[in-house]
């Protein structure tokens, strides 16, 4: 099922409306928004109020907000209050993806956005088992272009949101993706030991060659926060992985091993039983948005089943080997088809939702 994204609405100034309409009717689920990228981190608060009501008057699906916060840092608890400002003026569900911090101290940041959303019923969140979060290069800059202002270089704007981290923050981002292979699982620490000079030359270097490259922030939330998140009662997990073949590689682990991990931490290390757990993957997520006939082994819904051994299954897949398959998975069936059996893939059984559902 998929969302209507914001940047595709762009510009807002004529049109965005109408433009949500058309997603709509062509059978997305709600709208998504990315509000510390660029172009729609100048999106203001109104403009998301007015999008909102449109997603107000669509009775027939879920019809609500997937938020990438403008801000995870800092500004994380803003952040949250204008997802539920929002919430509050229009009446449509909001969902924060991946709640965390970034930063490895103040973890009760976490728990006081919990503590906001806690009131509100169609406000919840998300995370995924990883500390370590993953995104564009380019994102170093513009998450701190609010705080600096336009006028500053390309090369503050990254070490003003790299420091966050902590001292050691150059070291902390791991080249992965869009980059030449001899630079794929170097820091920009290692970059800047290499040319002689500072992590920013080192920012600025591979950002003029490979505008397009994807890092791994491999300290980028405090240790508590995914399972502070997870273990709250409304919470989903979510992957926040893009869709990859099995021979892509280069990109977060989550994508391939984020189900499988969450369950072996939820077994070794006692996050919640297996039901609990289980309940997070399949039946909450399709009621959270509104998937009928999914999520459930019952008469008359979608056959979407999955065999493993509950005390083998784990993730197999890291940093330096992102597609690893995850082990102790036996066999997957997908609508009624099988699709995964004894480690290869058999059939493709899957199929595009377009809201409403029947």
């Amino acid at each position: 099922a998929s969302m209507a994204g914001l940047g595709a609405l762009l510009p807002l100034d004529g049109g965005a409306p109408e433009r949500l309409e058309d997603a709509l009717e062509a059978g997305c689920l709600g709208l998504s928004v990315g509000l510390a990228y660029e172009g729609q981190n100048r999106v203001g608060e109104d403009a998301l109020i007015r999008l909102g009501r449109v997603l107000a008057r669509c009775a027939d699906r879920w019809g609500g907000i997937c938020w990438h916060l403008r801000d995870y840092g800092a500004g994380l608890l803003e952040a949250v209050r204008e997802a539920i400002r929002v919430h509050e003026a229009t009446g449509v569900p909001c969902h924060v993806c991946h709640l965390k911090r970034t930063s490895t101290e103040h973890p009760d940041d976490v728990d006081a956005a919990l503590a906001l959303m806690a009131p509100y019923p169609e406000v919840a969140a998300d995370m995924y088992p990883y500390v370590e979060g993953f995104s564009t290069l380019a994102l170093l800059a513009t998450a701190a272009q609010k705080d600096l202002g336009p006028d500053a270089s390309l090369g503050e704007l990254a070490e003003a949101s790299c420091r966050q981290f902590g001292p050691d923050a150059w070291a902390d981002v791991m080249l992965v993706g869009g980059v030449a292979d001899d630079l794929r699982g170097s820091t920009l620490q290692d970059v800047a030991d290499s040319l002689g000079g500072t992590g920013r030359e080192a920012f600025l270097h591979v950002n003029e060659r490979f505008p397009d490259a994807l890092v791994c922030f491999m300290q980028q939330a405090h240790p508590s926060s995914p399972r502070t998140v997870l273990s709250d009662p409304h919470a989903l997990l979510g992957s926040d992985g893009h869709v990859y073949g099995a021979g892509d590689d280069g990109h977060h682990p989550r994508a391939f091993g984020a189900f499988a991990r969450f369950i072996r931490l939820c077994r070794e290390e006692g996050w919640m039983d297996l039901e609990a757990a289980l309940h997070k993957l399949t039946g909450r997520a399709a009621d959270r948005f509104g998937l009928t006939r999914r999520g459930r082994l019952r008469d008359g819904c979608f056959a979407d089943l999955c065999l493993f051994d509950p005390e083998a299954v784990e993730d197999t897949a890291t940093f330096r080997r992102s597609n690893a398959l995850a082990r102790g998975v036996e066999m997957v069936v997908l609508n009624g088809t099988k699709v995964f059996e004894a480690v290869r893939v058999l059939a493709r059984g899957g199929t595009a939702l377009r809201a409403p559902f029947a």
